[in-house]
């Protein structure tokens, strides 16, 4: 059962599968993605023309996240005037690359710029 189907809907509760949760649950920074769902949410960011500042990878298991510090993907250009493509596809390699070690991601992003949800 994906989390989006389930009961409880809390960006703290697990790993989850949907990359919509991320939008809908606020979990940037927070929310601990699958490796398909972390780079689909780094394509949806790239649609919203947001970029990928951090990504963190590490392990789920037994309920419990280890975050990994030599599985940390920073953007070069996060603070200043970047291609946002260019770096989100990065940013979608770091994580092809590190998926046969690691099994949960987290994302961050400065979603401050992101035009989509501000003109809702």
């Amino acid at each position: 059962m994906r989390h989006s189907e389930s009961l409880v809907r809390d960006k703290h509760s697990g790993i989850f599968e949907s990359p919509d949760d991320f939008f809908e649950l606020d979990g940037n920074s927070v929310m601990l993605l699958s490796p398909p769902a972390a780079i689909a949410v780094c394509e949806m960011l790239s649609v919203r023309d947001v970029t990928v500042g951090r990504v963190e990878g590490g392990f789920w298991s037994h309920s419990k996240f280890e975050a990994r510090l030599d599985c940390i993907w920073d953007s070069p250009s996060y603070l200043s005037v970047n291609d946002v493509l260019e770096t989100n596809g990065r940013a979608i390699d770091f994580i092809v690359t590190e998926t046969p070690r690691h099994n949960a991601f987290i994302i961050t992003a400065d979603l401050e710029s992101d035009s989509a949800s501000s003109a809702a």
